[in-house]
């Protein structure tokens, strides 16, 4: 991704956010055209509401898509209530137009089971399975340490005697 520029939206309190996006070979299996490429784009973001997504543009090169979103404060949270998508097609292919409107939108707090790739019918990762370190290992570590110990105990020592056959000569 390349940003291109960040400055304030005249006559708003918006920001606007300007960029372009090349993806990158993945293989040498995936077709040139498959790559997504956007040459051009921005997004108009509200700081003042949470950073939300006011208008975008989407330059590809095979379609430009465009749109707004509307937003209604609930309970001090700005909710998404519309969505306007626009997509012109190159070639001669037409236009496509999506309205999405949402009604009755509830918010209550989920639960962390919920976020889960379990939750979605996924397995979950075996390797981030919390797991109890062995007993031996804390052994391990003890003596570690107890040799830790008796190597500066030693060195003082050894440094105590030098000094004191130093003092009676």
């Amino acid at each position: 991704m390349r940003l291109k520029d960040v400055r304030p939206q005249a006559g708003t309190n918006f920001v606007r956010v300007e960029f372009a996006f090349k993806a990158r070979k993945i293989s040498d299996n995936t077709p040139r055209d498959e790559l997504p490429e956007i040459k051009d784009a921005f997004v108009v973001l509200d700081p003042q509401s949470k950073w939300c997504i006011r208008d975008y543009k989407l330059e590809f090169t095979t379609c430009t898509m465009y749109g707004s979103c509307e937003y209604e404060r609930v309970a001090g949270r700005p909710v998404l209530r519309r969505l306007l998508i626009t997509t012109d097609y190159d070639r001669n292919r037409g236009k496509s137009i999506k309205k999405c409107e949402y009604e009755n939108v509830t918010h209550r707090a989920a639960p962390e089971a919920e976020f889960t790739l379990s939750a979605f019918g996924l397995p979950e990762p075996t390797w981030l399975a919390k797991t109890p370190t062995p007993w031996y290992w804390w052994i391990a570590l003890a003596g570690i340490v107890c040799l830790g110990l008796a190597s500066l105990f030693r060195w003082l020592a050894r440094r105590a005697r030098r000094t004191a056959a130093g003092t009676h000569a």
